[in-house]
């Protein structure tokens, strides 16, 4: 079985270079060496592509894609501020609610507590 790191939700934005095209996306998850990015830019495992990371640019190859959705392992792990920043950036979930991270409860918008 292959390890992988801890991924957390995020909701960021974010600017995706491959070859000549360009476009815009939304970091869905992110952990140290890599994000799980959603866009309309058609990639392939292996592409090479560039992303922006809170206006940082990050360089990485993709490692899976599927429906909209495509997991980047970065060349250089993302710095420890910036991954923090990152995992404070709750992705809201259909029924206005927030998501924490992997394994919590969602957590009630209105409230900030988790909902029974």
């Amino acid at each position: 079985m292959q390890y992988r790191e801890p991924r957390w939700p995020t909701h960021a934005d974010t600017r995706i270079e491959k070859g000549k095209g360009a476009f815009d996306g939304t970091i869905v998850n992110v952990g140290a060496r890599g994000v799980g990015i959603s866009s309309a830019m058609e990639v392939a495992r292996g592409d090479r592509i560039q992303c922006e990371v809170l206006s940082r640019k990050a360089a990485g190859t993709v490692c899976w894609a599927a429906d909209g959705v495509f997991g980047v392992w970065l060349d250089e792990p993302i710095p420890e501020a910036v991954l923090a920043q990152l995992r404070g950036m709750r992705r809201k979930l259909f029924d206005g609610s927030e998501l924490d991270g992997i394994g919590k409860r969602p957590r009630d918008a209105s409230a900030g507590r988790p909902r029974a």
